[in-house]
């Protein structure tokens, strides 16, 4: 089995040319805290992710549009039926101008690399239409703006009890099974919290505190998820998280294990 995961935060971009402007981006704190706690969580899932196999990129160096890209394509090359990826992004997202007439809206979503280069969603979604059937992607995808609501946050994670209610957006696809939890709807901004002192992206910080601390939390995604929706409209209600699934067989994907793979 070849599962593997790309980890990419860039907490201080350089400013963007976005339809024939210029776009600074303040820093974002919580990034590096955010990277430490998802890489946590996936390698103390059950029958987790291969370590080796789990790449963090963080240095401006190393999140290029060229880099992020030369590497999610070595990452993903090996991936058979049966073998999950996941792609966790944090930082700046934004929208621009879509140049291919296949957003509805006329919109792109990017995510901003170190260089300032908005790097489209279509780059990503033509390397997931280039996998094979069988093969699971997860996406995490929490790109902020740069306000902090600075609220000291005890632990409401470990009141959640109540199975949740996933809220999600289904389609029917072949190739592989796409899977992406995204930090806010597209007309919203994302933010970032403090949680115990410490600055994080709200939707990590959710997924995250979730993963430690809610009782049924870690029994599948679909609970992972859901449990994860409700508490990162507890820590920031002008956020909504958005679940988007493109596949085959949704209710046994949700029924997985989170972050868990087939051993060979």
């Amino acid at each position: 089995m070849s599962s593997a995961a790309l980890l990419v935060g860039v907490p201080a971009p350089a400013p963007s040319q976005i339809d024939g402007r210029t776009v600074p981006w303040q820093p974002l704190p919580g990034v590096a805290n955010d990277l430490a706690h998802i890489r946590d969580m996936l390698r103390s899932a059950p029958d987790a992710i291969d370590e080796t196999a789990i790449l963090t990129l963080v240095r401006p160096h190393d999140t290029t549009p060229d880099n992020i890209l030369a590497q999610l394509d070595r990452l993903t090359a090996p991936l058979a039926a049966g073998d999950t990826f996941v792609l966790y992004l944090s930082g700046h997202g934004f929208h621009v101008a879509d140049d291919d007439g296949d957003e509805a809206d006329g919109r792109d979503e990017v995510f901003i690399a170190s260089d300032g280069t908005p790097m489209r969603d279509d780059l990503f979604a033509e390397r997931w239409r280039r996998l094979p059937d069988g093969v699971t992607v997860i996406g995490l995808i929490d790109t902020c703006c740069a306000e902090s609501n600075a609220r000291a946050l005890t632990h409401p994670a470990t009141t959640l009890a109540t199975p949740p209610t996933l809220a999600a957006t289904t389609h029917t696809g072949g190739g592989a099974s796409l899977l992406f939890l995204a930090a806010s709807l597209e007309q919203q901004s994302a933010y970032e919290t403090t949680v115990t002192g410490m600055p994080r992206g709200v939707l990590s910080a959710a997924l995250t505190d979730v993963w430690q601390l809610t009782p049924r939390g870690r029994e599948s995604l679909g609970f992972l998820f859901g449990f994860t929706q409700q508490l990162a409209a507890m820590y920031d209600a002008r956020q909504t998280t958005n679940l988007t699934y493109i596949g085959r067989d949704y209710p046994l994907t949700m029924a997985r294990a989170p972050f868990s793979v087939p051993q060979s």
